[in-house]
């Protein structure tokens, strides 16, 4: 079987030979530092066996989902993403510890399939506080639960935001409601739980039983040690949604159990006047009031700008880059 596998892809090449050649030319001609001995291997070491893979899940499909890696893989190795020297080290075990696994769930739709796991793990991975190896570990069990790929990806989505893509939270949600509960128990990593799917609804699970107000989070910095701001920020919430902002710009802030990070927004904040949430108070001293808890956080005393919205109240201090972040936990 390995033989006939091996002479299909030999006919394949051969016959897209000049057409491939041409490929490669192109993608060198805007990424100069492309090397033909780098591409070579990430095509022996990685894609063929990817493409093997396919073979046997569905040999009608192996051209179509032979383009679809070959065009994913040139255009990772042009970037340096994959191949020798890669500063990517996990999309480089992708190809051989996930889209092996997952060839049956690939092959109906390659073009779309392919690239969605790859851009999806590549996301991760430029989230400082993204859990990427995670997500690579969830995708591989569930490509052995699965089999249809448009679930697959759906899961994926909702694998990204349990692994700290915080902005996903309200499209995740969604898809996880129509998910298999076994698929919602592998994402959360606990197959015990009655109901996965109320555990994802809670932005800030009670800890031990007993709800406090807590330090749930801290986003930000100096722009300086990689940070987004040039300044303290100040922040706000507009229609229930918490921004930061200094004298540069605007970011959306997202935060949840999964994860906090901030994403740009734009130069200036949404129109309209800032709404106040009754929900959370705090005051001078860093004392904070939500309905019956209160705590004290001396850190956050003399606080210069305070936000808060449904579940989260955001503090910003008037010497620091960072935003600290309260809730009832």
């Amino acid at each position: 079987m390995a033989g006939l596998m091996d002479a299909r892809l030999a006919e394949l090449l051969e016959a897209r030979r000049d057409a491939l050649n041409q490929r490669f030319l192109a993608a060198r001609h805007q990424h100069r530092q492309l090397s033909a001995a780098d591409f070579s291997q990430v095509l022996r070491e990685r894609v063929l066996p990817v493409a093997e893979a396919i073979l046997r899940a569905a040999p009608e499909r192996l051209e179509t989902a032979f383009d679809a890696l070959y065009d994913s893989a040139l255009r990772l190795t042009a970037l340096d993403l994959l191949g020798p020297g890669t500063h990517q080290p996990l999309l480089d075990r992708a190809f051989v510890e996930l889209l092996p696994r997952a060839a049956h769930l690939l092959a109906p739709s390659p073009g779309e399939s392919i690239p969605a796991l790859l851009n999806a793990l590549y996301n991760l991975t430029m989230e400082p506080d993204a859990d990427a190896e995670r997500w690579l570990a969830i995708m591989g069990d569930l490509a052995e639960q699965e089999s249809n790929g448009g679930v697959y990806l759906d899961a994926g989505k909702v694998a990204a935001w349990v692994c700290g893509m915080a902005h996903y939270r309200d499209g995740a949600l969604a898809i996880a409601a129509r998910l298999p509960r076994e698929h919602l128990a592998r994402i959360l990593g606990a197959a015990d739980l009655d109901d996965p799917l109320a555990t994802l609804t809670d932005p800030w699970p009670i800890r031990d039983g007993q709800p406090a107000l807590r330090l749930v989070g801290r986003c930000g910095g100096f722009i300086g040690f990689d940070g987004p701001f040039v300044e303290p920020p100040e922040v706000a919430c507009f229609d229930g949604q918490l921004y930061a902002f200094d004298r540069q710009g605007a970011w959306r802030l997202f935060a949840d159990r999964f994860g906090v990070l901030l994403r740009r927004y734009g130069t200036d904040l949404p129109e309209g006047n800032p709404e106040e949430n009754p929900g959370f108070r705090i005051n001078r001293k860093g004392e904070v009031r939500h309905g019956e808890h209160t705590a004290a956080f001396p850190q956050l005393a003399d606080y210069s700008s305070q936000a808060a919205s449904e579940h989260t109240l955001v503090v910003a201090l008037p010497h620091s880059h960072h935003l600290f972040l309260v809730a009832l936990a």
